[in-house]
């Protein structure tokens, strides 16, 4: 079972996305029914969190990874993020946590565009399988290879959980022509603030 516990206290930090040193703000403890504790940070400069000090792996299991997709995972607002680009404006796109593929497999099929993208964990895996699309089971880092330079690049809900935020959009900046476009997106945190 997991426990929350709402507190508020300071903790020291150094803020790995703007830099800042000093005491941010801890407003609550997470301990999971594994005993893995989270205890957030808070940035009083950029207001970012820091949820953890290291990556930690993980990765759904094979109920998880059926029970997300036959919920509907979201696909509406995927569409919707793929779909913000004109189709004739892309050839080859990028999805960097693409999570199960549906990105992938809706604009291969709808836009009719080239596809590849980057998913660590078994969804991943089990997407690419399915879907017939071509996922990288790896996280991406500088030395990830792309076998086409993107168009259109998409991130959604990745960047708040890599360790050097600032590294990873530099590295992603490495992979685009001047005309590629990068779609970021991130959880709404005031709704849990």
């Amino acid at each position: 079972m997991t426990k929350i516990k709402w507190q508020k206290k300071t903790a020291s930090l150094r803020c790995r996305l703007c830099g800042f040193e000093g005491s941010g703000n801890r407003t609550l403890r997470l301990v999971d029914g594994q005993g893995f504790v989270v205890a957030p940070i808070e940035c009083p400069r950029c207001l970012s969190l820091e949820i953890l000090a290291h990556p930690r792996d993980f990765s759904q299991t094979e109920f998880e990874t059926d029970a997300y997709v036959e919920s509907g995972a979201g696909i509406d607002a995927i569409a919707s993020m793929v779909c913000s680009m004109p189709h004739d404006a892309v050839t080859n796109f990028l999805d960097v946590g693409c999570g199960y593929g549906f990105s992938l497999a809706i604009a291969r099929d709808m836009c009719g565009w080239s596809v590849s993208g980057f998913e660590p964990s078994l969804l991943g895996s089990a997407g690419a399988q399915a879907l017939g699309v071509e996922i990288r089971n790896e996280f991406f880092t500088p030395a990830s290879e792309l076998s086409h330079a993107p168009d259109f690049i998409l991130s959604s809900e990745v960047i708040e959980h890599v360790p050097e935020p600032v590294a990873f959009l530099e590295n992603l900046r490495r992979q685009m022509s001047d005309s590629c476009v990068l779609y970021l997106s991130t959880p709404n945190r005031t709704v849990i603030s």
